[in-house]
């Protein structure tokens, strides 16, 4: 996406049929061809000016999107969160471990019967 200029308030994209690295890192990408093909064959052969603008209107009448790319992103931040919280879990476990070995917190338990030591 790209803005078409400074005070127009419009924007315009860009679909590629190829790579274009002067606009990398320039502009965002927010979708890919996955299918229809033959639709973008078709507008690769509309004819063009000087500027690269098409000499014949084109216009986009539909869409349809097939993968939500946020479920993606969700699942990844699901797992990231669960990852967080175990690290999170094994220090506070191992903390408490630590103190039940000292004889000043916890006497701990006599490990043949399960008692506590008197």
């Amino acid at each position: 996406m790209a803005n078409s200029g400074p005070n127009t308030n419009s924007s315009q994209f860009f679909i590629l049929f190829k790579a274009a690295k002067h606009l990398d890192n320039r502009h965002s990408v927010f979708g890919r061809v996955v299918g229809g093909m033959d639709t973008l064959d078709a507008l690769e052969q509309v004819p063009t000016g000087p500027n690269d603008n098409p000499l014949v209107p084109v216009k986009i009448e539909q869409t349809m999107i097939f993968v939500n790319p946020f479920d993606d992103l969700e699942a990844e931040q699901e797992e990231i969160k669960k990852e967080e919280e175990e690290k999170k879990r094994k220090i506070m476990e191992e903390k408490e471990g630590a103190k039940r070995g000292q004889w000043f917190s916890n006497p701990g338990e006599d490990s043949e019967n399960g008692k506590a030591y008197k």
